[in-house]
């Protein structure tokens, strides 16, 4: 194995694709045959980047025993399986080889950077023309790629797989005398959410190994659906009755009951629903639901919701068109009045620019929802530092399906009466009253199940 002089050589590390073998992390979100089928997806992709390399390709598998494997992968591929007890080690064995053979500048890059392009390998290697060392920094602290002109220093001791790779690795080649560029950062996928990230990204590359990762994560959009309930099975009956018909393989739905009603067990039994009992505020059952959720995706809905057919559909497109989280369009439910389009519409001017409140199926990634601190522990305005902090992220949707929201309290006290005393509560709320001191005088005007005031 001699290389060209000045030549520019990509070396490809990974494993090959087997049940039980990398991607472990996505296996236990979406179960070992979907990681199975991502690995390969991700190996098509980096192959595919490989064949429109302007230089020789090294393929440097994890077990020697794939050497047969990786050499059938492209042709004309060089195969130098890897060696050593981490990463750094192998990378410095592999390193070594290449240069004993000549080569110069070397590329090493994994298979789950899906995000890299023509134009990633063109601004490494032009980084290459005037330094020593180039690195391309993985959102999550790791690297998507590296490159020398220069063998690379003792990288045995580093910090693989964890967040502080990245800087350790650059202190470590500067330490050493290289001088080094790093690349705007790009990501790697270890987590199902990282490819929720990228999903915008993926959406817009037309590269078929892209669309093919696209379809893949639109088959692992699964929802868990999660409503709290207290006192209320009659309107949980009617909400699971209609969720039913449209709920997709491995959706679920996470009824948290406060209390112990044996007629929620019964509704949640006939619907197929999993019911959790907690005895706490609103957005603690709430919180408890999102903690036992499945899913990659929640949706938080209350018992007497009425949801659009299209609704789980609809999150769906959302978060592979680019949103973290969002919330549906206001509608009463029930006979159409001029009371209620006048009403509906405040409200929905409103959400715009403020607050939708919970009663309007907000839906989040789980990394989204952790990320915002989750739900209040409280019966009133639970949602509110959620909302804002999910707002504040840039990725909040107002979806233009409509979820349909029950009149019934504003038909007990009166529309406009109801609709005042909602807004005596946010002033209260934001005047600083306690929200356990709200939530009683809500409760007063009309003692119902959880419903959220507008």
């Amino acid at each position: 194995m001699i290389f060209p002089a000045n030549s520019s050589v990509l070396v490809i590390f990974g494993k090959r694709p087997r049940v039980g073998v990398g991607k472990q992390r996505i296996a236990a979100a979406a179960g070992a045959a979907a990681a199975l089928q991502l690995s390969e997806l991700l190996l098509a992709a980096t192959l595919a980047d490989a064949q429109v390399w302007p230089g020789p390709v090294v393929i440097a598998p994890a077990d020697a025993a794939d050497s047969d494997w990786a050499a059938t992968l492209l042709p004309d591929a060089q195969v130098i399986p890897q060696q050593g007890a981490n990463l750094g080690e192998r990378i410095n064995f592999v390193d070594r080889q290449l240069r004993k053979a000549g080569a110069v500048r070397i590329v090493y890059v994994g298979t789950d950077a899906p995000g890299h392009t023509p134009q990633t390998y063109k601004a490494a290697l032009h980084a290459l023309d005037s330094n020593d060392v180039v690195l391309l920094p993985a959102r999550d602290g790791g690297v998507t790629l590296l490159g020398a002109c220069k063998p690379w220093p003792d990288l045995g001791a580093l910090p693989w797989e964890t967040e502080e790779l990245c800087a350790a690795l650059l202190r470590t080649c500067k330490a050493a005398g290289c001088r080094v560029n790093a690349l705007p950062a790009g990501y790697d996928v270890d987590y199902l959410a990282d490819l929720l990230d990228a999903a915008p990204a993926l959406q817009r590359d037309l590269r078929p190994t892209r669309r093919a990762l696209a379809d893949w994560l639109h088959a692992q959009l699964k929802i868990s659906i999660v409503i709290p309930v207290r006192r209320d099975a009659d309107a949980l009956n009617e909400l699971l009755e209609k969720l039913s018909k449209n709920l997709r393989d491995g959706d679920e739905i996470l009824v948290v009951a406060s209390g112990q009603h044996d007629d929620c067990a019964a509704v949640c039994q006939q619907h197929n629903a999993r019911l959790l009992r907690h005895d706490s505020s609103r957005g603690a059952r709430m919180n408890r639901g999102a903690a036992i959720a499945a899913n990659p995706v929640l949706w938080f809905l209350h018992a007497d919701a009425a949801p659009p057919a299209s609704a789980l559909q609809d999150i769906c497109h959302a978060v592979q068109g680019g949103a973290c989280s969002g919330f549906f369009r206001f509608r009463f439910r029930g006979a159409r009045t001029l009371t209620k389009g006048l009403l509906e519409s405040c409200i929905n001017l409103r959400t715009r620019l403020g607050i939708p409140y919970a009663d309007q199926g907000l839906f989040m990634t789980r990394r989204a929802f952790e990320a915002a601190g989750g739900f209040a522990d409280q019966s009133l305005f639970e949602e509110v530092a959620l909302v804002r902090a999910l707002r504040d992220s840039g990725r909040f949707r107002r979806l233009p399906a409509a979820l349909g929201v029950s009149p019934r309290r504003w038909e007990k006290d009166g529309w406009w009466q109801r609709t005042l005393h909602n807004r005596l509560l946010v002033m209260g709320y934001w005047l600083g009253i306690p929200s356990a001191i709200l939530a009683k005088f809500y409760r007063q005007a009309a003692p119902t199940a959880d419903q959220q005031s507008h």
